[in-house]
């Protein structure tokens, strides 16, 4: 978990951005939303408790599905 970045939450926000439903519809942003804030808290539970530097949750845009490209080109 020491070694998740903030470039890992970015790149893992682009890959939830691009997965669909098993109907094959996107997620809506609400949900995409949701499933990032109930990470940040894990890790913030390792910050008090285990040592852990930073949150790098807290440090990534939230996530936004129109700006997912800019993200993406950002990372590479």
């Amino acid at each position: 978990m020491n070694e998740i970045k903030l470039r890992d939450i970015m790149q893992w926000q682009n890959q939830l951005i691009q997965m669909k439903t098993k109907d094959g519809e996107e997620y809506t942003k609400k949900y995409l939303k949701t499933v990032q804030t109930q990470l940040s808290p894990v890790f913030n539970h390792a910050v008090k408790y285990y040592d852990l530097p930073r949150n790098p949750v807290k440090d990534a845009e939230t996530i936004d599905a129109e700006r997912s490209l800019r993200i993406n080109f950002l990372t590479k």
